[in-house]
C-alpha cells in the first residue's frame, strides 16, 4: 500500500507519498513513489509494483509531451499498457492551470477520472480528513501519521512535489 495524497491549489497541484516499501523476504525499505517530470510540467505517482513507476513514466513519455496530453494518453491506453491493479496519479500544470487525475482498474475502471481538490489514500477517519482540509499544508505530516498508523505498509518519509507555473 502507499499513501498517495494530493491536493489542487489555485497556484499548484501538489503529490504527497510516503516512501515504505516491501519486498518478498526483505525488511522494508524507503523509496520514491513519485516521479517529476518538469519537462512536461507534471509529476506521477504509483500505487501497486515497485516497477509500475517506472514503466508508467515510459510510457507517459513516449505517449505524450504535456500534462493535457498525458491525461488524454492514459485515458485511450491505460487498459493496453499491462498494468493491472496499478493505480496512477499525475499532478500538473494545464492550459487551465494547476490540475490532477487518477487512473486505475480498480477504482476508476481504467478510465481518468479529475481530482477536483484532494485526493486522500488510504482513507482516514472524517476527523482526521477535517483536520487536513482546514491547512493542506500544515496538516500532511498529521495526515500521513494517520495513515501510517492504519497501515503497517505506509510509513517511512514524506516525499512533497509541488507543480506550478514556474516550480
Amino acid at each position: 500500500m502507499t499513501a498517495i495524497n494530493v491536493f489542487v491549489r489555485a497556484d499548484a497541484a501538489v503529490i504527497v507519498t510516503d516512501s515504505k516499501a516491501i519486498a518478498p523476504g526483505q525488511p522494508a525499505f524507503d523509496t520514491a513513489k513519485v516521479f517529476p517530470l518538469p519537462h512536461m510540467h507534471m509529476a506521477v505517482a504509483t500505487r501497486g509494483p515497485m516497477d509500475a513507476l517506472m514503466r508508467v513514466v515510459g510510457a507517459i513519455c513516449v505517449g505524450a509531451k504535456n500534462y493535457e496530453e498525458a491525461r488524454a494518453f492514459l485515458d485511450q491506453a491505460y487498459g493496453h499498457l499491462g498494468l493491472a491493479g496499478v493505480e496512477i496519479v499525475c499532478a500538473g500544470w494545464g492550459s487551465n492551470g494547476p490540475a490532477a487525475f487518477v487512473v486505475s482498474d480498480l477504482n476508476t475502471a481504467g478510465k481518468v477520472v479529475d481530482i477536483d481538490r484532494a485526493l486522500v489514500t488510504p482513507t482516514v477517519s472524517r476527523a482526521d480528513f477535517e483536520a487536513f482540509a482546514t491547512d493542506p499544508v500544515a496538516g500532511m505530516p498529521a495526515l500521513l501519521e494517520q495513515q501510517a498508523a492504519g497501515n503497517d505498509v505506509v510509513g517511512g518519509f514524506m516525499n512533497v512535489t509541488q507543480i506550478g507555473r514556474t516550480v
